[in-house]
């Protein structure tokens, strides 16, 4: 496979949500994704490199989503149902990606670096933030 020019995200605290567990967990899901970007920017890249690196970052989304919903439910957050579909969305995206690796499928890899790029910024920054707002005002004492 050829390699891809990934631009890797850096972590400032814009991205912060104002919740420090959250946003370590944050923090390590960029990490995984500038993984990626650096492995795409590797000539000898594989299908089984990309699903090592995606399947890492499945296994992490299933665990830092079962911290934020178990969070936003003892804080009694409304959207959480509108909060968990996109989770799990984003679960069966991954998913896919995966089996379209597995399958031997050459992985349009700029397509996958722009999504996760694009939603791991969004995410943080409207989805999470949303949670973080309303525990602060209606639930300050609430715990991550």
């Amino acid at each position: 496979m050829t390699a891809c020019d990934a631009e890797k995200i850096i972590w400032n605290e814009v991205f912060s949500v104002g919740c420090e567990g959250v946003d370590k967990e944050h923090q390590y899901l960029i990490e995984i994704y500038n993984d990626l970007a650096d492995y795409c920017a590797n000539d000898n890249n594989t299908n089984e490199g990309y699903l090592n690196i995606l399947s890492k970052l499945y296994n992490y989304s299933v665990t830092h989503f079962k911290h934020e919903e178990d969070y936003m439910e003892r804080m009694a957050y409304p959207d959480i149902k509108k909060h968990k579909k996109i989770h799990k969305l984003f679960l069966k995206k991954i998913t896919q990606l995966n089996l379209e690796l597995l399958s031997g499928t050459t992985p349009n890899i700029k397509q996958i670096i722009d999504f996760l790029q694009n939603w791991l910024i969004k995410h943080f920054l409207e989805t999470d933030l949303d949670y973080e707002i309303y525990r602060k005002k209606y639930k300050p004492e609430i715990e991550y």
